[in-house]
Parts: C-alpha cells; structure tokens; sequence
C-alpha cells in the first residue's frame, strides 16, 4: 500500500528576489517536474517557474514571468494558477480584482511553455462574453488536457476550448444563471460549486460531445462561503468554510456510481475539531488518483495567530481516514492580533509523488514560501 510524505525530504522555496510580505505562494500549480506559483514583490506581479531534474528531489526556479496588473496589488488582484495533472506545456492564471470600487475586468492567462529552452510566454487573453466589466470573471478555473478550460463567475459557468486549427483558445458555451465561486474539470465531467452562510449547490456537467449538460445538482446545508470544488477520476470533494455546528470546516466527498451518478461517500474533518478553523477553504484542496488521496488544507483561525495546517487523508475502498498533519518548516511570527500565516492557502500535488503547500504571509515581517513534500511507500502507513 502506498503510503503518505517523507518529513525527511521537505523542500522549502521562496522567489529568488524575495521580500518581506510579497504574497508568495499564494496561488500554485504543480505537474511532474514543473511549478509555477504566484507572488506580488514590490507592488508588482508575478508567476515563479520551477523546475526538477527526472529523479531528482531539488527544485530550482527557473524563470520569473511578469503578470499583468488590473489594478495596484496591493488594492485588489487576486491570482489563482491552474495546470493539467500531466501535461506541463500549457497553464493559466485567473486575476479578479478582489475588493470593491473598481471597474477593472477579470482575466483568465494562457502561458505556453517550451520545457527545452525553458521559457514561459503569454499567448491569450479570455474573457467570458458580457464579462467585460467584471471583476469576478476567472475567481477560479481549470484546466484539462491541455484543451478544455472551465471558468466560475458570478453569472455562470464559462467553458472554453482550444481550436487546433488556429491555435488559439474559444468560448465554446456559458451556463448562464449557473454561478461559481469555484470550478473544477476532469475529461468529460465538470462541477461548479457556490455557496454562503446557509447552505451551497455543486450543479455537474457532462460533455456528450457536443454540449455540456447539468447532470445533477447536490446540494448541502451550513456555512459554504467560498466553498473549493475538486474532481479528479470518480472522486468530487466539496470544502466548506466552517462547519456550524462545530465552527470547523468540512470537506464532504462523492464517489461516483456506475459511471452516471453522483452520491455521498464520507465528511472529512480535522481529526480534533477546533474554533475558528476553516478547513478545505481558500482554494486548498486537492486529490491525487495516484496515491488515491485526498489532502485538505485547513486555513488558519481568524484573530489566533495559527500559522494553519495540512492535514492528509487517504481512501481504503471507500472509506477516508486521516492519516497525518504537516506544517510548515518555520512557523511565522504574528505582527499584529489579526494576523496569520495563511500555511495552506494553496495546495497542489502530483500523482501523489509530490505535496506543495504555499505559506503566503501576507501581513507579516517576512516572506512567503512554498513547502514540498515527496511521498513515499514508508511514510504514515
């Protein structure tokens, strides 16, 4: 039996001009050999590349791509950064603008990466139609193979897909009246999940091949804000903001019956609930098929300085146990009573070989970094 991350080959990465409070690893992706993670130094914006040798644990950055500003970083952008599980040629990057007040647009970035001379450009700019004056358009996507995209806004769900004849990437249909505060897409399933205090939806799509159908929508009670949606294979998983019964977060899980249809399977927890923890938020969440797991990332408690934790969970036929907690390698000092370190904020992996965990400090006197574990048959079995 595959087994969970070697504490012993943990990596930790900071860009290579880093700065106190640049937002580091705030956003990542990861896929075999490739890493690219968002940072903000200086009031700018940036997408980090890095890079390993097959078979080797050491990561090295390879690039540092500017990335367009909507507005002042500092006054709004928000980046999230998405790639396929396999193929690392291509990735996107979804910017909104966050806060309130501006008129500026959200984006969704193609990059395009040539692994041989080991540059990154940027080939296209996507906007939903009657997205142009949006500033939540692309508050999350994803990607699949390379050719299909799937976009949340607060309208509906965008999908786009990549037209190999001209080489560039097309609006191929809008779910209006379908909004998301988070997408996910795997071959030809897709899931859009929102929420708010009471309760949320996750409204599933199937491609028939020619159109993508609503197959089903599930629907669940208690406090969703931003819930984070996550599909790979026959597993969906769901992460809440807080549980409000126990004031900590749930990610609940679906298995997939007979190729057709959704069910529950089981509600995954922080094995000792505590106040303030938001498990499964802020885009961390992830699952890899390889090592049939799922790893949940539970945010920090609002107002306790906890730098936050990850907390792994694996599946045996179709049940979940947890199986360990990893935290980041040096743990940030609070500057003020409402800070934290946001250790989990993104979270990615890759057929379970490796975990990355961005730890993007913003608020605090030092810089972000982002922490990688390798798994291994010995560990946490």
């Amino acid at each position: 039996m595959h087994g969970g991350f070697n504490a012993s080959s943990v990596q930790e990465v900071e860009a290579s001009d880093t700065t106190n409070g640049d937002r580091f690893g705030e956003a990542l992706a990861l896929s075999d050999d490739f890493m690219v993670v968002f940072g903000a130094p200086s009031s700018s914006a940036a997408l980090y590349t890095f890079h390993r040798a097959p078979g080797a644990l050491a990561w090295e950055q390879e690039e540092k791509v500017p990335a367009p500003l909507l507005n002042v970083v500092g006054a709004g952008d928000a980046y999230k950064v998405y790639m396929d599980d396999e193929v690392t040629s291509v990735f996107i990057a979804g910017c909104t603008c966050s806060y309130g007040g501006f008129s500026n647009n959200g984006r969704l970035l193609v990059y395009s990466r040539d692994a041989d001379t080991e540059t990154t450009t940027l080939v296209q700019e996507l906007q939903g139609s009657g997205q142009q004056n949006s500033r939540f358009f692309s508050r999350s996507a994803d990607l699949w193979n390379g050719t299909r995209i799937v976009v949340a806004s607060t309208v509906g769900t965008y999908f786009f897909h990549h037209d190999d004849g001209g080489g560039t990437w097309v609006e191929q249909q809008v779910a209006s009246g379908v909004p998301a505060d988070s997408v996910s897409l795997y071959g030809d399933w897709a899931v859009a999940a929102t929420g708010d205090g009471t309760g949320g939806t996750a409204t599933v799509f199937r491609w028939d091949g020619a159109t993508w159908n609503v197959t089903q929508t599930l629907t669940f009670t208690g406090s969703f804000f931003n819930p984070h949606a996550w599909l790979r294979l026959d597993v969906l998983v769901v992460g809440s903001g807080s549980n409000p019964s126990v004031n900590s977060g749930q990610s609940l899980t679906f298995r997939l019956d007979a190729g057709v249809v959704w069910v529950p399977a089981a509600v995954l927890q922080r094995p000792s609930p505590a106040a303030g923890d938001r498990e499964a938020a802020r885009n961390a969440l992830t699952y890899s098929p390889g090592y049939n797991a799922v790893y949940a990332a539970t945010a920090p408690g609002y107002g306790g300085g906890n730098e936050g934790a990850v907390f792994v969970y694996r599946r045996a036929n179709e049940t979940w146990t947890p199986t360990n907690a990893l935290a980041p390698l040096q743990a940030p000092t609070p500057t003020g009573g409402s800070n934290f370190g946001d250790f989990g904020t993104a979270l990615s992996s890759v057929a379970g070989e490796f975990l990355a965990v961005g730890h993007r400090v913003g608020g605090f006197a030092t810089p972000g970094a982002v922490t990688l574990w390798q798994c291994t048959d010995a560990q946490f079995d």
